[in-house]
């Protein structure tokens, strides 16, 4: 009887353990608890979990690693993104609708993410959409989404995250919303830019408040900006970004006409399934293209706009945040420092202006 009382105390204890127990979401610049059945179902299912093996930057995370070469870019996760918006929507006390949206706002992203854009859309002249955003709800019935929300009483159309009412979770260029905020930050983080203390500090001077998020600290606001000005120029925007991308791109379509894999299997497989058949191939050509991806610079020389092979126009990521002190009521960035307003738009003027790329493989 008393072994009996015992074991019921203990299993009574792991009970009430299970039910104060809080997932931690990490982020690059903390910790946040996240304790709503909704919330954990969808972190935990199929299409969220999927994520961890699809990179933000696509495929130019997987190359430039023989010995001797560093990495284009370190890698940053789908899902890290996915949640360190959700964290920016919960410090914004958005709705748990508009929550759900911001975890699974990414969820449609094929293998390579933005690779798609230029694999399925690169017959459309200048091109800035998102090849992800055309399918997205599609993307998450398809991975069986419905099932995990309907036990909460939402419908797929409540994950649409451009909702006119999902406000801290998107907003137009160059305003500031959770998506964008994040991965500024985030980047800034892995490339060394700023330091995990930074990035603390850059979420803690944001507030969002009457559908704009702004920020409370000038200096603060100054150093988040300028770092995507730096990343337009040198990785978003970057001509080796491009050059890369339309390199891989021949590679995947002579892989499709190889029939190592379907859209399918691109659509819903991860980053190294794809990988692996392509380096599985024999084709003589996809093996030429993959070495070149390891050596990008060497592919490409920088011609004017026009009179490249390709010919691009950046997609201009630079923001101008708004800041509120004490001393001083709401004004853009671009209106207090007239610094940042000429870098602002001579970056703008760069991306208007775009470039072309003289490459060595089409």
């Amino acid at each position: 009887m008393k072994a009996m009382r015992t074991c019921l105390m203990v299993i009574a204890l792991v009970m009430t353990h299970q039910a104060l127990a809080k997932k931690i979401i990490t982020t690059v610049w903390g910790t946040e608890e996240m304790d709503n059945p909704l919330l954990e179902d969808i972190v935990d299912c199929a299409l969220m979990q999927r994520l961890f093996f699809i990179d933000q930057s696509g495929p130019t995370r997987y190359f430039n690693r023989a010995p001797g070469l560093p990495r284009l870019v370190p890698a940053f996760l789908r899902y890290h993104h996915s949640t360190g918006v959700w964290a920016l929507t919960k410090k914004a006390g958005t709705s748990l609708k508009e929550q759900a949206a911001a975890l699974l706002h990414d969820g449609s992203h094929t293998a390579f993410s933005h690779l798609a854009d230029v694999l399925f859309c690169h017959d459309e002249v200048e091109f800035n959409g998102s090849y992800q955003d055309s399918i997205h709800l599609w993307y998450l019935e398809a991975m069986d989404i419905c099932n995990v929300i309907s036990k909460h009483d939402m419908h797929i159309e409540d994950l649409e995250p451009d909702l006119p009412h999902y406000t801290a979770l998107e907003q137009p260029s160059p305003c500031l919303c959770a998506d964008r905020i994040q991965y500024i930050i985030h980047t800034g983080v892995i490339f060394n830019k700023i330091s995990p203390e930074d990035a603390r500090a850059i979420v803690d001077s944001l507030t969002f408040e009457d559908n704009h998020w702004f920020f409370n600290d000038l200096t603060r606001a100054q150093q988040f900006a300028r770092l995507s000005l730096y990343f337009t120029h040198e990785l978003w925007g970057a001509p080796y970004n491009h050059v890369f991308y339309q390199c891989f791109a021949i590679a995947l379509r002579q892989a499709f006409k190889d029939e190592l894999f379907t859209k399918e299997q691109f659509l819903f497989g991860t980053d190294q399934e794809i990988l692996d058949l392509l380096y599985a191939s024999t084709n003589p050509i996809i093996k030429d293209l993959l070495e070149k991806c390891n050596d990008i610079f060497a592919q490409f020389t920088i011609v004017p706009y026009g009179k490249g092979t390709y010919n691009f126009k950046p997609k201009c990521r630079g923001v101008d945040p708004l800041i509120k002190t004490e001393n001083s009521p709401l004004q853009r960035l671009t209106e207090i420092d007239t610094d940042y307003k000429k870098d602002f738009e001579t970056t703008k003027k760069w991306c208007q202006t775009g470039y072309g790329l003289s490459v060595t493989f089409a």
